[in-house]
This record gives structure tokens, sequence and C-alpha cells, in this order.
């Protein structure tokens, strides 16, 4: 009975510290998930603006292509991600 009884508080001792670990851990994923959609509409920002600043200096005409819309893609993405993952008060 007695070996029983430190079984499971020893069980819940090891529970409550895995319980503790994982809602840190859970506690992080608002804040890396606006880190996450900060570098993706950077991304797409910044690849738009190399493909504006190529097409001033280029004779041919371009239209949008697939890495516009890959740019396009990217800050949509980092918007919605954003606006899912920020933190409710």
């Amino acid at each position: 009975m007695k070996k029983e009884k430190w079984e499971k508080e020893m069980w819940s001792k090891c529970d409550q510290k895995f319980i503790e670990f994982w809602r840190m851990i859970l506690a992080l994923l608002p804040v890396l998930g606006v880190a996450l959609a900060l570098i993706m509409i950077l991304l797409g920002v910044s690849r738009i603006g190399f493909l504006i600043w190529n097409d001033i200096f280029s004779i041919e005409p371009h239209y949008a292509d697939w890495e516009c819309l890959l740019g396009l893609a990217s800050i949509g993405i980092g918007v919605v991600l954003g606006l899912c993952s920020r933190t409710r008060k």
C-alpha cells in the first residue's frame, strides 16, 4: 500500500514538471508565430521590391509572373499567420 502511494506521488510530480514544460512551450507559440509572420512579410516585400527594381532598369516589359505571385503569397501568408497568432488580452 505504501509503495503504491509513493509511486502515485512520484508520477504526479513527474507529470507536473512535464505539464509545466509544455505550458511554457505553448506560451511561446504566439510570439514565434508573429516572428514568423514578420519574416514572411519581409521576404515577400523584399522579393517584390527586387522585381520592381529590376523592371525599372530593364528594356523588356515584365508582367506578373510566378515570382511576383510568390512574393504576394508570402505577404498574404504572413498577414494571416500574424493575425491568427496575435496574443489575446
